[in-house]
């Protein structure tokens, strides 16, 4: 993922579909200078961790 995108995503207040390694996340935070978010699992909001943009993967929500 870019930096412009998590921007729009960190932004927005509609829920996006976000990965890191297979697994759902929210991003938390960015860190712009190093290219770095914060980000928790959704499902668990204590498993937080601080990863490279170039890692997070926006999927495709399927339509209704």
């Amino acid at each position: 993922m870019d930096l412009s995108r998590a921007k729009q995503i960190l932004k927005s207040k509609e829920s996006c579909h976000i990965t890191f390694d297979g697994t759902r996340v929210v991003i938390d935070d960015i860190f712009e200078l190093s290219n770095m978010a914060r980000i928790h699992d959704i499902e668990n909001r204590s498993n937080e961790q601080v990863v490279s943009l170039s890692n997070l993967i926006e999927e495709s929500q399927p339509e209704n």
